[in-house]
């Protein structure tokens, strides 16, 4: 998801194409707002806050039938550097351990969050006023920790145990289905 310096992965590449989009629209004004956060253990916690401050979310739903984490971080961003220090700052915060198989496994599923609101820009020195509606995209990107057989990896203790959550992908399918659920719109 991260990639290398010279060969980006998934995660940069995706906010460099939003940042080069916004430059194409400059008769629109932008708010990009990201957030990162993990499923370890069955446990949803926020990536972008300090680990001492770190605790449970909760994965909840609104009267109108929108779904949420409860309390998680969303943080303004303005530039691609920006952005990109928010989601290095989330892997350091990520849960990662040696296994036979990997020297730095993902113990965790982790979902890299944006959400870009845009509007037209009212300009009045030409007159031109725009309607004011807003317009709001979501793009998750979900990055699995891998499916391991405990026998390959060797794994004892925690490992065996962060094995089994990551392999019943219970809580991350529930949270998948609540932000990709059709009846919400």
């Amino acid at each position: 998801m991260m990639g290398s310096e010279h060969n980006p992965g998934v995660m940069p590449l995706a906010l460099e194409d939003v940042f080069q989009t916004i430059k194409k629209f400059p008769k629109k004004e932008f708010l990009l707002r990201v957030s990162y956060m993990e499923i370890y253990n069955e446990t949803v916690t926020d990536l972008l806050v300090d680990s001492w401050k770190r605790k449970p979310l909760e994965v909840r739903e609104m009267i109108n039938k929108n779904i949420y984490v409860a309390d998680l971080t969303e943080e303004l961003v303005t530039s691609l550097p920006q952005a990109l220090a928010w989601i290095r700052k989330g892997e350091k915060n990520r849960h990662y351990g040696k296994t036979k198989m990997n020297e730095r496994s993902s113990r965790s599923h982790a979902i890299f969050r944006m959400i870009l609101e845009s509007r037209e820009r009212s300009d009045p020195e030409s007159g031109d006023d725009a309607d004011g509606a807003i317009i709001v995209s979501n793009l998750n990107l979900v990055d699995l920790a891998g499916s391991e057989r405990a026998s390959q990896t060797g794994a004892e203790g925690a490992r065996l145990k962060e094995g089994c959550n990551i392999n019943s992908l219970f809580t991350l399918g529930q949270v998948i289905k609540k932000l990709t659920d059709e009846s919400q719109k």
